[in-house]
């Protein structure tokens, strides 16, 4: 049923045209899914037929938005979500999806890959981006200042919008790369290294996996001298571990 639900709303909203104007309001629907239970309950209470909870959508929030996310919406909440925050998790995604649209998707990619690699590296930022003193709108600017010359308009509202929600803003922007990798019609996978993989590895690792996947692969590589050497793959839920960390660390275990 998730996979129903997602390729339904993929194919909704990858019939509209990738504005910011959709993209701000399906990124705010989402944030006032989260921030309103009355709100969450109505639009995903089973009790009420699909079609009268698209009119409920279109009655309590249609004025404020376009046609074109009150349409988007009044699909959304016509299935049967587990819950209020999976609606809001769904309609999020739906305008990352659009927001990688409205621009180049193969530079917003990279630029959302690039500011989640950024923020992970450096701790301090990392922790002034996830700070509960911090509001959003601080968080925002922050990132806006920091980031925002090296980005281009459309990768920025999606890392302000991931800033404004707080939590580890690099963890969120992480999971944007991946859905933006998905819009382009590959897998992402991360990469963790303890140096720079010269090009022509990183090619044949790209390759390799996807023979491995049966699809196109996106990398996003990054270096941790901690690893010692070798290279450790997350790709979907698989994990695979050919570090000499991991290596050492399962040579442990077996002694202990």
């Amino acid at each position: 049923m998730p996979e129903n639900r997602s390729a339904a709303l993929d194919a909704a909203a990858d019939g509209l045209a990738p504005t910011a104007a959709l993209v701000g309001e399906l990124l705010e629907l989402a944030d006032a899914l989260r921030d309103n239970p009355p709100l969450r309950r109505a639009l995903t209470d089973t009790t009420l037929e699909p079609d009268a909870r698209g009119r409920l959508a279109e009655r309590l929030v249609g004025r404020r938005i376009g046609p074109g996310a009150t349409g988007l919406l009044a699909r959304a909440v016509a299935l049967d979500w587990p819950s209020g925050f999976a609606l809001a998790d769904a309609l999020e995604e739906q305008g990352v999806r659009i927001g990688v649209r409205s621009g180049d998707p193969e530079a917003v990619r990279a630029e959302l890959g690039a500011c989640a690699r950024l923020i992970g590296a450096h701790v301090e930022l990392d922790q002034a981006l996830s700070a509960h003193g911090t509001g959003p709108e601080e968080r925002s600017a922050l990132v806006t200042r920091l980031l925002g010359p090296r980005l281009s308009a459309a990768a920025l509202v999606l890392v302000q919008h991931a800033a404004r929600c707080g939590g580890r803003v690099g963890r969120t922007l992480a999971g944007y790369e991946e859905i933006a990798s998905g819009v382009l019609g590959r897998r992402l996978a991360r990469v963790t290294v303890a140096r720079a993989l010269p090009e022509d590895q990183a090619e044949r690792l790209r390759a390799q996996l996807a023979r491995l996947y049966a699809a196109p692969v996106d990398l996003s590589i990054s270096v941790d001298p901690d690893v010692l050497g070798g290279v450790r793959v997350l790709i979907g839920d698989d994990v695979i571990d050919g570090t000499i960390a991991a290596t050492l660390d399962q040579a442990r275990r077996q002694l202990a």
